[in-house]
């Protein structure tokens, strides 16, 4: 991973996943292993409050994958702390990884990326 030395973690998990933080758990591993120190951890459940059960395992936005709000809480946590990249553990298409990056002003990779 090269210069980046503190990540922001990220996962969207469908809310019949029990085993998600096991999930966080493991890229968080993988990513130590690489010599980058994981600073936030954050989720976004879908299927929790709202939605129905055939849309729990899609994405809640196409350009994010999580919600605005999220991708905000995101942003600021990253900013404040001087995140170098955030990591998500779902896999991402290059038109979400291009507006994630855009819109959290760090460089953004999939778990796939890790590898």
């Amino acid at each position: 991973m090269g210069e980046i030395r503190t990540v922001a973690l990220v996962g969207l998990f469908s809310a019949k996943d029990r085993a998600y933080e096991a999930r966080l758990d493991a890229v968080e591993a993988r990513l130590n292993e690489l010599g980058a120190q994981v600073r936030h951890r954050f989720v976004q459940r879908r299927g929790v409050s709202h939605g129905g059960v055939r849309l729990m395992n899609g994405p809640l936005s196409r350009r994010f994958l999580i919600t605005p709000g999220k991708v905000d809480e995101v942003a600021a946590a990253c900013e404040r702390d001087d995140v170098d990249a955030v990591v998500f553990v779902n896999v991402l298409s290059a038109y979400q990884r291009r507006w994630l990056g855009e819109r959290l002003r760090r460089v953004v990779f999939g778990a796939g990326d890790l590898e």
